[in-house]
């Protein structure tokens, strides 16, 4: 027997109608592209960390060059 629980209540997965199981499926797509779209948001937002420090760093360099040859 194959239970599914809900709400820490056990269903027999193997009595389910045609519908139920359609909407379990639904439920487990729903949830692997949840947790698909949670990583795609942390990786994007390291990424974009990373630029944001790679342009500080760049302004900054820009910033000292420029700094330099007007104190000459």
């Amino acid at each position: 027997m194959t239970t599914i629980t809900i709400n820490d209540k056990e269903y027999d997965y193997d009595i389910f109608t045609e519908d139920q199981v359609t909407l379990v499926t639904e439920i487990n797509t729903c949830d692997t592209e949840i947790k698909r779209a949670n990583y795609a948001s942390a990786i994007y937002g390291s990424r974009s960390d990373l630029l944001v420090k790679a342009l500080l760093s760049s302004l900054d360099d820009t910033n000292k060059d420029k700094d330099e040859s007007e104190s000459q």
